[in-house]
């Protein structure tokens, strides 16, 4: 049996995890997965599938806005030469936390 993807994405109400899994059983039911503490949340139908599919951002939406935020402009930070050290240098610091030489 092939692995369903999912159709939407929610955040876990139990352990808070942000990227719950909305999938469909064999039924074409929507239930709820939460890979992080293994939740799962059946539907059976009826008004709560209509409930968790209205509180579900679909897969579509979740991954634009993923994409969203990787597009977004990073804050550069200036690299000084003082920022990295000799290999030496880094010897001598560890002699000094530690007591010994490694």
């Amino acid at each position: 049996m092939a692995k369903k993807e999912p159709i939407g994405k929610l955040k876990c109400f139990l352990c808070d995890f942000p990227d719950g899994e909305v999938k469909t059983d064999k039924n074409d039911k929507p239930y709820f997965y939460c890979p992080n503490c293994s939740c799962q949340v059946l539907t059976h139908g009826g008004q709560r599938a209509q409930l968790l599919q209205a509180k579900m951002k679909p897969v579509a939406q979740a991954v634009s806005q993923a994409m969203s935020e990787m597009e977004k402009p990073q804050e550069k930070k200036e690299v000084k030469a003082d920022d990295f050290q000799t290999p030496d240098q880094g010897k001598a610091q560890a002699k000094q936390k530690t007591g010994f030489m490694l």
